[in-house]
């Protein structure tokens, strides 16, 4: 009842309780019209008791194409003086995973794991691209992460049941982030360097247009 209520109000404002139909009921929690003929405005009354209703059905968190973050995890170098290079590590196959906003570890990893490169400067491939679809809410706790200067964490991880978190790099975010490439350090809790990374950090040009309307 409260809901036809509110719809009577609203075709007051809007200049159309001319184009009641005779007869509005409610069955089930939803308005019907009946099958009475309507005046001329006919199409228009449902069009905007389409737009309307819409308003109860409407997702307040809905994720849009265009709040897009993209994280490119390009390749992966060996300095020629790091631990890694040492015969131990041959056959050894890495990952890297990161720590992006709230999003579940399993979509925030490499899906292959590639073997460490035993050349040193000589890169191994990982060439991944992974998209983040935003919604409103994510969109403001990227802003927060912005203004307090978090940083993205990425981890380089070896394969297998037995996996060993070897070294941790970190990227400071911007907010105008750009298809640039960006070289950081893979360190360990020492702070010795271990490896580099090569990636790209993008966001969608408009992504911060809905925290303004």
């Amino acid at each position: 009842m409260l809901r036809l209520r509110i719809f009577l109000a609203f075709l007051l404002q809007a200049n159309l309780i001319s184009c009641l139909p005779p007869k509005v009921v409610l069955w089930k929690n939803r308005l019907l019209l009946s099958t009475h003929k309507l005046p001329w405005r006919r199409k228009r009354l449902r069009m905007r008791l389409d737009v309307f209703l819409g308003i109860f059905h409407r997702s307040p968190d809905r994720v849009y194409q265009s709040r897009t973050v993209s994280i490119f995890i390009d390749r992966i170098y060996i300095p020629e003086f790091s631990r890694l290079l040492h015969p131990s590590f041959d056959n050894v196959k890495v990952y890297v995973d990161w720590f992006f906003l709230d999003y579940p570890l399993e979509e925030s990893r490499t899906p292959m794991a590639i073997p460490l490169p035993r050349i040193p400067d000589s890169p191994g491939l990982f060439v991944y691209k992974k998209e983040f679809h935003l919604s409103r809410r994510r969109v403001a706790l990227l802003e927060q992460w912005l203004e307090l200067g978090n940083r993205l964490d990425f981890t380089l991880i070896t394969e297998g049941e037995d996996s060993e978190e070897l070294a941790v790099a970190q990227l400071e975010l911007s907010r105008t982030a750009t298809d640039e490439t960006t070289t950081i350090q893979f360190l360990d809790i020492n702070g010795e360097h271990y490896a580099d990374l090569d990636l790209v950090i993008s966001y969608s040009s408009d992504i911060f247009d809905c925290l303004r309307s």
